[in-house]
């Protein structure tokens, strides 16, 4: 008889960061995660960290990572991957892992812009990148960590960032697969010259194709850009080469939570959101409707179904609460779902002063999953159907 407690179902391991994208082929974002959300504060931050690893190491946190299991993949539950591609869920590290790879690929296309001594070379053409055989690598800039840099992005970057198969178009290489971001994923890994890219963004953005996050995206890595940019080509040369140095001497590392199944890697994310770690109370909410939605459901098809089903439901009622209120405010969509919650129970078992409108993330969940247990109105409890419907009327 198999173990099937929750302490037997995930391990966590420390990790630098070229070895977390090592981990598999792919990197799988699941349907309940938020659009990318950061804004100009923690991207700064994140920039300045990286430009700060020749003193001290950079610390990325906790990521939550799921394998993905290989039924999924041959019921072709995601249509873009192919059943011999191993791929893991990205449940908790979404937005760290995005602007990783904004950072990184800004940086290798400066590399091969400003530091490889070949002209028009493409850091994703392996024959043109290499440094091998090239004669006069200072070519370019004369520093002498320009050699240790080159090697370390061919044989330590490159490899974990992107998938090998050239044929591939450039954001079908890169390992984190962004379902949420479709129209702007390719423009930002992608090979033509950046004019040309801004060019489509504005057609897209003309024919009203683009989300918020989508444009929050784009405008994100264009920042991320013109700050790598805006480097002196010496000091870019340093940060680079300690940022991308491999091993155990990487100075960017991570504490990894692996889980066997999706189910088990939300459960995690859920409790440690709960227990002191910042996140959106909606975002909880939307992780517990994945997770009753798809307990509904053996077949793994069906269960994708239903839990895409009712994150689009709930993606719905928070953009048109935000056109309501004219505001994407995260402490009004709280303040209402509080509102709401307080009506349906006694206000006394959650708020021990009438005037206080602040409560724990995890005493209002408490609430909420009440009537959260269940899809279908059962005794005393709402279900989640229920509950989607009134929340949306009483917007």
């Amino acid at each position: 008889m198999t173990d099937e407690r929750l302490y037997k179902q995930y391990d966590a391991e420390k990790h630098t960061l070229w070895r977390v994208f090592a981990l598999t082929e792919k990197f799988q974002i699941p349907i309940y995660q938020r659009d990318f959300s950061w804004q100009d504060e923690q991207v700064e931050e994140f920039l300045e960290s990286i430009a700060n690893v020749q003193k001290e190491e950079f610390y990325l946190g906790a990521i939550v990572l799921a394998d993905k299991n290989i039924i999924e993949q041959r019921e072709e539950i995601e249509d873009d991957i192919d059943d011999d591609v191993h791929s893991l869920f990205v449940v908790d590290g979404q937005q760290r892992l995005t602007t990783l790879l904004l950072i990184i690929h800004c940086m290798l296309e400066r590399i091969a812009k400003d530091v490889h001594p070949n002209n028009n070379v493409k850091y994703f053409e392996e024959k043109r990148m290499t440094e091998v055989g090239v004669k006069n690598l200072t070519k370019r800039c004369n520093n002498a960590y320009v050699g240790g840099l080159l090697t370390n992005v061919n044989r330590e970057v490159i490899p974990a960032i992107l998938l090998k198969d050239e044929k591939l178009k450039l954001h079908n290489r890169i390992k984190l697969t962004n379902s949420l971001h479709t129209e702007i994923w390719p423009l930002i890994f992608n090979g033509d010259n950046i004019e040309e890219r801004k060019k489509q963004f504005n057609e897209r953005q003309k024919a009203k194709t683009l989300t918020a996050g989508d444009q929050l995206l784009w405008e994100q890595f264009l920042k991320i850009r013109e700050t790598v940019n805006t480097y002196h080509i010496d000091e870019f040369v340093n940060i680079a080469y300690k940022f991308f140095t491999g091993g155990d001497y990487c100075p960017v590392h991570c504490v990894v939570i692996r889980a066997t199944w999706l189910e088990v890697g939300a459960n995690i994310f859920y409790g440690m959101n709960t227990k002191g770690l910042q996140l959106a109370v909606s975002d909880l909410i939307k992780a517990r409707l994945v997770m009753v939605a798809g307990s509904n459901f053996k077949g793994k098809k069906e269960k994708y179904d239903a839990q895409k089903e009712y994150v689009n439901v709930w993606r719905a009622f928070e953009n048109d609460f935000a056109k309501k209120m004219n505001s994407s405010d995260e402490n009004k969509l709280r303040d209402y779902l509080l509102d709401w919650i307080v009506s349906r129970h006694h206000e006394d078992d959650y708020i021990t002063e009438p005037s206080k409108k602040r409560i724990s993330k995890t005493t209002m969940l408490a609430a909420y999953h009440k009537d959260l247990r269940t899809m279908q109105q059962k005794d005393e409890y709402l279900g989640i159907d229920n509950v989607l419907t009134y929340l949306k009327n009483t917007v």
